[in-house]
């Protein structure tokens, strides 16, 4: 099951979070800056996962933006890596680039995106045309 998912700037700030699970305002910015000092740190060239307390955390870059999911132990690994590329990759057809600026300024969309796509912290959807004619239709009918 997939806990949260952030999106962090490279200058250190969560443009974006959707949590899965309660916890509260103050564990969650705790666990969001030592998130944000941990995948800062690590060398370009490493690993995309790492434990973190009882949670794996997986992560991808996308030019100034960081992709980061906390999932319990059963999740598979390779399969977030896949969702948060498909994430990205849904979210360069809505928008025209991807940047941190683009996610604060639409956080609706990214929100309705993510719902699209995760039920309760489990993957539901996974087919990109439905995804984006799903955003379409409610495009058009504003």
């Amino acid at each position: 099951m997939i806990k949260f998912v952030l999106m962090i700037s490279k200058s250190n700030r969560t443009c974006f979070s959707r949590y899965f699970e309660d916890r509260e305002l103050k564990e969650r910015v705790i666990l969001e800056s030592d998130l944000i000092r941990t995948i800062l740190a690590r060398k370009t060239k490493g690993c995309s996962f790492f434990d973190y307390h009882d949670l794996k955390i997986i992560f991808r870059q996308f030019a100034s933006v960081f992709i980061v999911c906390g999932v319990d132990e059963e999740e598979n690994e390779i399969g977030i890596l896949e969702f948060i590329q498909l994430f990205v990759e849904i979210l360069d057809s809505y928008f025209p680039k991807v940047s941190d600026f683009d996610i604060m300024l639409n956080l609706e969309k990214v929100h309705i995106i993510l719902e699209e796509m995760l039920s309760n912290g489990h993957i539901t959807e996974t087919r990109k045309g439905h995804i984006l004619s799903q955003l379409g239709l409610m495009d058009s009918n504003r």
